[in-house]
């Protein structure tokens, strides 16, 4: 029970794109041995294809689908999973729910749903007075994400977007890469189903689980062909932590220190991470980064960029595969009064502090990116960026004369907000 007295409904969260096999896991769940009665939400941008003889089937327990359509449950039908999720707690019919989502849902955003109190769902599901909130009534359990291993490595290395793949009717994440899409699902998930592992010789299945464990190294990483898995393992899991899911990504733990795990070693994969103090030459680093998405080896890389022509903010690097994008990030907090740091928490402040240099001109400004690969040649991926930093005569000339080295990269209009990853006006992509 919630702390309202409401039944908590725990659910299952089913990720992955069109055609890796998601739809064929829920048919095998609804036609197992089990007793619960499960209720499926499926967020399809197109025709929903289960067959209703698995889903009404005769007799208990009964289960029931409810298709959301003509959006995605991460953002504008965001209100209406809510809602649906609060009704289906409501009637006291159910023991569990799955949400199939759609090919192009980020993993995330479903998630962060649960944290929506749903009095603030506009037909006021709850009484706004102290009703039940979402968290009430539902239990995020788990995130599966289903991957085709088949297509897998051609995905990390495409440079399409979306809606090239799969139509206009994709109008919301359309513009998003493929790549881009995938690492979000892989990164944001509790167990990954690598599917259609029979179709794979054992050497592409020891790349294609290199890199799903390069991306995410605390999932449970199962092979399957037609999904088949026992149903137990991705239902009452009790596997899901919000926060334990936003620091579990490669990328990240690799920038805290955390220790890798041992059969890392095993497949080959290792990661580091660049420090510099000394801004890239804009036109140098473009160059370099359509080499980085060249190297195969190179899975994921992620992190801060300090472009000397923009002295004052720094940017946003996200590489996945072969795709790699430089969007606006934030001013440096040397640039910024101490009490516009956002906080006054002492340890906040303190570890702003420690990234600042001994030199008082560089404050925090620095390089810092997280390279994860597979047969990385550590020296060599750090050598290539070198290249890119101002050489000691560069340096001499100071801020306002970097200000006029050729930048092929688009303008970022930081004063008026534009920070988001997705406004095209401030991205750019390196390839």
């Amino acid at each position: 029970m919630g702390d309202s007295g409401v039944k908590q409904l725990p659910v299952t969260v089913i990720s992955g794109f069109l055609g890796a096999g998601k739809t064929t896991l829920l048919k095998h769940i609804l036609q197992s041995e089990q007793t619960l009665r499960i209720a499926v939400i499926v967020n399809d941008m197109g025709r929903i294809n289960i067959d209703g003889r698995f889903i009404k089937r005769k007799g208990e327990p009964a289960n029931t689908l409810i298709e959301l359509q003509n959006g995605c449950i991460c953002c504008t039908l965001r209100g209406d999973l809510v809602k649906q999720i609060a009704e289906l707690s409501a009637s006291g019919g159910f023991d569990y729910i799955i949400i199939e989502s759609s090919g192009v849902a980020e993993p995330i955003g479903v998630a962060e749903t649960f944290a929506i109190d749903a009095e603030d769902v506009n037909d006021g599901v709850a009484d706004k007075s102290g009703g039940p909130s979402l968290s009430d009534m539902a239990r995020l359990d788990c995130m599966v994400t289903v991957v085709d291993g088949y297509s897998f490595m051609s995905d990390m290395r495409t440079r399409d977007i979306a809606k090239e793949r799969w139509g206009d009717e994709f109008n919301e994440d359309g513009n998003r890469h493929i790549t881009d899409l995938l690492t979000d699902q892989v990164e944001f998930a509790n167990i990954i189903l690598i599917n259609k592992m029979d179709m794979l010789t054992e050497e592409q299945r020891l790349s294609v689980r290199s890199q799903i464990k390069a991306l995410n190294r605390g999932a449970i990483i199962v092979d399957t062909n037609y999904s088949k898995i026992p149903v137990e393992s991705i239902i009452n899991t009790g596997l899901f932590n919000f926060e334990d899911a936003r620091t579990a990504t490669g990328w990240l733990r690799e920038l805290k220190g955390d220790p890798r795990p041992p059969e890392t070693q095993v497949f080959g994969i290792s990661s580091f991470v660049y420090r510099r103090r000394r801004p890239f030459h804009p036109k140098r680093f473009q160059e370099v980064s359509t080499k980085m998405t060249e190297n195969e080896k190179i899975v994921r890389s992620k992190g801060f960029v300090w472009l000397a022509t923009r002295n004052d903010c720094y940017g946003d690097w996200n590489q996945s595969g072969a795709v790699a994008v430089l969007s606006c990030g934030d001013y440096w907090f040397a640039e910024l009064p101490e009490d516009s740091w956002g906080s006054t928490d002492p340890e906040f402040i303190k570890n702003v502090k420690a990234e600042f240099s001994s030199d008082a001109a560089l404050g925090d400004r620095r390089q810092e990116l997280v390279i994860i690969g597979i047969g990385l040649n550590q020296k060599e991926v750090e050598d290539l960026l070198d290249t890119s930093l101002l050489t000691d005569e560069e340096m001499t000339l100071g801020p306002q004369k970097w200000k006029e080295l050729t930048d092929p990269f688009e303008v970022w209009d930081i004063d008026n907000g534009d920070d988001d990853d997705d406004d095209e006006t401030n991205v750019s992509h390196a390839n």
